[in-house]
């Protein structure tokens, strides 16, 4: 019994462990900034593209990509238009695979070998929507480096406020916090 359970402990660590969501951050000036390492990503045989998924409600201009390795930085082509629903991939100079571009730009400090022990941080930006949205998942599959783009919860915060205003919505402070106030309901004011 004490083997079993011992067993399924390990077995629920190990799937937990498998199931983390790499990390994501969002910088202060509002960059989405995905950490990892050249390990990381050949462990698990991503060297390909750099991709992004939109699957928010808006059309996205000028999304940029800058990669940075040892303190270097190089940035991708810029994606000029990504619509609603659609996926893309950030082209590069030399080639659009990380294999190939990141050598070309950085040297043996971008070589997908085993000795290279670097890390590596992807920085992206959505310029003028950079509100508008997030970034809620990286995915590492099929060779590819994927970036799910979703509606920023201040988007939906922002399109109520929007809708209420021209309806006679009251604006009333609480605790110094702004609030618009329509239908017995506080809408928070950014």
């Amino acid at each position: 019994m004490k083997k079993t359970s011992l067993l399924l402990l390990l077995l629920a660590f190990t799937v937990a462990s498998f199931a983390q969501s790499p990390k994501i951050t969002e910088s202060e000036n509002h960059d989405w900034i995905f950490d990892t390492s050249f390990p990381e990503l050949m462990a698990k045989g991503i060297d390909e593209e750099i991709q992004i998924q939109n699957n928010s409600s808006v059309n996205l201009n000028h999304v940029t990509c800058t990669v940075v390795i040892n303190g270097k930085e190089h940035k991708m082509q810029t994606i000029q238009k990504i619509k609603s629903g659609e996926k893309e991939e950030f082209d590069g100079y030399e080639d659009d695979e990380m294999q190939d571009e990141f050598p070309h730009y950085f040297g043996e400090a971008g070589r997908f070998t085993r000795k290279n022990t670097n890390n590596i941080r992807f920085i992206i930006n959505f310029k003028e929507h950079r509100n508008d949205v997030i970034i809620s998942d990286v995915y590492m599959n099929d060779r590819h480096l994927l970036f799910i783009i979703e509606d920023s919860p201040k988007r939906h915060i922002k399109s109520e406020e929007e809708s209420l205003e021209g309806t006679g919505a009251q604006v009333i402070i609480v605790e110094g916090k702004k609030y618009l106030l329509y239908g017995g309901v506080a809408y928070p004011v950014n």
